[in-house]
Protein backbone atom coordinates (compact mmCIF):
# COMPACT_ATOMS: atom_id res chain seq x y z
CA UNK A 1 0.00 0.00 0.00
CA UNK A 2 1.41 3.38 -0.65
CA UNK A 3 2.32 5.84 1.99
CA UNK A 4 -0.51 9.05 2.61
CA UNK A 5 1.12 12.25 3.06
CA UNK A 6 -0.16 15.53 3.98
CA UNK A 7 0.02 18.81 2.02
CA UNK A 8 1.36 21.44 4.20
CA UNK A 9 1.92 24.72 3.68
CA UNK A 10 5.04 26.44 4.59
CA UNK A 11 5.45 30.04 6.07
CA UNK A 12 7.42 30.75 2.35
CA UNK A 13 4.18 29.41 0.52
CA UNK A 14 5.90 26.32 -0.79
CA UNK A 15 4.07 23.18 0.40
CA UNK A 16 5.98 20.09 1.88
CA UNK A 17 4.49 16.37 2.06
CA UNK A 18 4.08 15.40 5.75
CA UNK A 19 3.52 11.67 6.45
CA UNK A 20 0.51 10.32 8.07
CA UNK A 21 0.31 6.41 7.75
CA UNK A 22 1.60 4.61 10.49
CA UNK A 23 1.53 7.47 13.29
CA UNK A 24 1.25 6.34 16.62
CA UNK A 25 1.35 9.50 18.91
CA UNK A 26 1.47 12.63 18.36
CA UNK A 27 2.50 15.67 21.17
CA UNK A 28 3.02 18.93 21.18
CA UNK A 29 5.05 21.68 22.73
CA UNK A 30 5.56 25.17 23.28
CA UNK A 31 8.89 26.89 23.68
CA UNK A 32 11.02 30.03 22.95
CA UNK A 33 7.92 31.29 20.95
CA UNK A 34 7.59 28.09 18.92
CA UNK A 35 5.09 25.12 18.68
CA UNK A 36 6.04 21.63 17.93
CA UNK A 37 4.11 18.69 16.79
CA UNK A 38 6.01 15.44 16.86
CA UNK A 39 4.25 12.54 14.98
CA UNK A 40 5.90 9.02 16.34
CA UNK A 41 5.35 6.31 13.73
CA UNK A 42 4.65 2.50 13.94
CA UNK A 43 8.15 2.30 13.08
CA UNK A 44 9.96 4.29 15.93
CA UNK A 45 10.55 7.35 13.48
CA UNK A 46 9.38 10.68 14.06
CA UNK A 47 8.85 14.15 12.23
CA UNK A 48 8.40 16.98 13.87
CA UNK A 49 6.32 20.10 12.99
CA UNK A 50 7.40 23.53 13.86
CA UNK A 51 5.45 26.75 13.76
CA UNK A 52 6.61 29.77 13.22
CA UNK A 53 8.38 32.06 15.54
CA UNK A 54 5.30 34.08 17.18
CA UNK A 55 6.05 37.99 16.82
CA UNK A 56 3.44 40.67 16.79
CA UNK A 57 1.46 39.89 14.06
CA UNK A 58 2.29 35.81 14.36
CA UNK A 59 -0.36 33.58 16.28
CA UNK A 60 1.06 30.45 17.24
CA UNK A 61 -0.49 27.65 19.58
CA UNK A 62 0.78 28.12 22.93
CA UNK A 63 -1.92 27.35 25.78
CA UNK A 64 -2.31 24.10 26.42
CA UNK A 65 -5.63 23.88 25.56
CA UNK A 66 -4.60 25.47 21.77
CA UNK A 67 -2.07 22.47 21.28
CA UNK A 68 -4.60 20.40 21.97
CA UNK A 69 -7.04 22.19 19.47
CA UNK A 70 -3.85 21.07 16.68
CA UNK A 71 -3.43 18.16 18.01
CA UNK A 72 -7.35 16.89 17.26
CA UNK A 73 -7.21 18.11 14.44
CA UNK A 74 -4.28 16.64 12.83
CA UNK A 75 -5.67 13.30 14.35
CA UNK A 76 -9.18 14.14 12.03
CA UNK A 77 -6.82 14.73 9.37
CA UNK A 78 -5.51 11.42 9.72
CA UNK A 79 -8.78 9.49 10.17
CA UNK A 80 -9.76 11.20 7.02
CA UNK A 81 -6.91 10.37 5.04
CA UNK A 82 -7.09 6.48 5.85
CA UNK A 83 -10.71 6.57 4.66
CA UNK A 84 -9.23 8.00 0.88
CA UNK A 85 -8.14 5.34 -2.14
CA UNK A 86 -4.71 3.54 -1.66
CA UNK A 87 -3.59 4.93 -5.00
CA UNK A 88 -4.33 8.76 -3.75
CA UNK A 89 -1.02 9.09 -1.43
CA UNK A 90 -1.07 13.00 -0.99
CA UNK A 91 -4.48 13.43 1.53
CA UNK A 92 -7.18 15.77 -0.77
CA UNK A 93 -4.73 15.30 -3.74
CA UNK A 94 -1.76 17.04 -5.03
CA UNK A 95 -2.35 20.43 -5.56
CA UNK A 96 -4.20 21.12 -2.44
CA UNK A 97 -2.56 21.48 1.12
CA UNK A 98 -3.34 22.11 4.98
CA UNK A 99 -3.31 25.53 5.53
CA UNK A 100 -4.01 24.82 9.55
CA UNK A 101 -6.95 27.10 9.74
CA UNK A 102 -9.96 24.82 11.19
CA UNK A 103 -10.95 22.95 13.52
CA UNK A 104 -13.99 20.35 14.21
CA UNK A 105 -16.19 21.28 17.14
CA UNK A 106 -14.63 19.50 20.16
CA UNK A 107 -17.83 17.59 21.07
CA UNK A 108 -20.45 15.94 19.24
CA UNK A 109 -23.47 18.07 18.53
CA UNK A 110 -27.33 17.05 18.01
CA UNK A 111 -28.03 15.94 14.53
CA UNK A 112 -31.12 17.96 14.25
CA UNK A 113 -30.88 20.76 11.96
CA UNK A 114 -31.09 24.21 13.47
CA UNK A 115 -31.99 27.32 11.28
CA UNK A 116 -29.61 30.35 11.57
CA UNK A 117 -30.15 33.33 13.76
CA UNK A 118 -31.27 36.39 12.40
CA UNK A 119 -27.95 37.38 14.40
CA UNK A 120 -25.65 34.94 13.69
CA UNK A 121 -23.17 35.95 17.09
CA UNK A 122 -26.70 35.04 18.83
CA UNK A 123 -27.35 31.34 17.17
CA UNK A 124 -25.32 29.50 19.48
CA UNK A 125 -26.81 25.90 18.46
CA UNK A 126 -25.73 26.97 14.99
CA UNK A 127 -22.49 28.45 15.17
CA UNK A 128 -21.51 25.02 17.78
CA UNK A 129 -21.81 22.53 14.54
CA UNK A 130 -19.25 24.78 13.04
CA UNK A 131 -15.26 24.26 12.47
CA UNK A 132 -13.46 27.24 14.12
CA UNK A 133 -10.78 28.99 13.10
CA UNK A 134 -7.18 27.21 15.34
CA UNK A 135 -5.93 30.02 17.99
CA UNK A 136 -2.90 31.20 18.79
CA UNK A 137 -1.05 33.89 21.22
CA UNK A 138 1.10 36.43 19.58
CA UNK A 139 4.70 37.48 20.84
CA UNK A 140 2.43 39.78 23.35
CA UNK A 141 0.58 36.85 24.56
CA UNK A 142 -2.27 37.81 23.04
CA UNK A 143 -4.99 35.62 21.04
CA UNK A 144 -6.16 35.77 17.71
CA UNK A 145 -6.36 33.42 15.03
CA UNK A 146 -3.38 31.39 14.12
CA UNK A 147 -1.37 32.25 11.20
CA UNK A 148 -1.08 30.10 8.61
CA UNK A 149 2.13 28.96 7.36
CA UNK A 150 4.51 26.70 9.19
CA UNK A 151 8.68 27.18 9.42
CA UNK A 152 9.58 23.48 8.98
CA UNK A 153 9.30 19.52 8.61
CA UNK A 154 12.21 17.43 9.99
Amino acid sequence: MADKFLNVTMSDATSKPLKIDDVVTITSAYAAGTATFTLTYSSGGTAALASQGDAAAIYVPATAAQLAEVVRTLWNIIASAASQPWNQPFYQGVGYSWDNWTVQPASSQASSYYAQDANPAGSSTFAAKNSNILEGQNNAAADGDMTSGWASIT
